[in-house]
């Protein structure tokens, strides 16, 4: 993929959009074009956190296998999203799988070259922290908002909605 290619995709992702063409620079330099065709992983539960993926187009499916081995969703993620969320804050091994759903173009940044750059470039450090805060704050109303309990009866159960008028009014929050 061209370079200029590559420039025109992170100014797509919101967490890059403000950047300035300077500060975009280092970060161009470091990141790892992707294309993963549908059913293809990301990274598997238990696999090293040592890299941040940002989805260009596509979409792809967050979840965890639980010790009986069955599937629990934890998110599906579409184009200008990023994950792991806390990918650049932590250490260890990803919590969750990454299953592709349908062919996905993902921009993927190692996190130890990123940490250099943010060392590199405080400016950059602070409107990370700021994206991350946002991106925080609407991911917790938007959980409070999918899970709804019903009573019927002398039984209750819980009705899992999936908000996507919630997830594109947070997209409009971002920008």
């Amino acid at each position: 993929m061209h370079i200029s290619q590559i420039r025109q995709q992170l100014k797509e992702v919101p967490i890059f959009k403000e950047l300035s063409p300077e500060e975009l620079d280092p970060i161009v330099e470091i990141v790892q074009p992707r294309f993963f065709k549908n059913k293809m992983y990301a990274f598997m539960q238990g696999d090293p956190l040592d890299r941040v993926f940002f989805i260009y187009s596509g979409k792809v499916k967050i979840y965890k296998t639980d010790s009986s081995g069955r599937e629990q969703i934890v998110s599906v993620l579409e184009t200008g999203e990023m994950f792991p969320h806390a990918g650049f804050f932590r250490k260890g091994q990803y919590p969750a799988h990454a299953e592709i759903m349908e062919d996905t173009q993902m921009i993927i940044v190692p996190i130890s070259k990123f940490e250099e750059i943010l060392v590199a470039y405080p400016e950059l450090s602070i409107k990370l922290i700021r994206y991350l805060a946002r991106k925080s704050s609407t991911c917790k109303q938007d959980s409070r908002s999918r899970f709804f309990i019903i009573r019927t009866n002398r039984s209750s159960c819980c009705c899992y909605v999936f908000a996507r008028l919630m997830e594109k009014k947070e997209n409009m929050d971002l920008n």
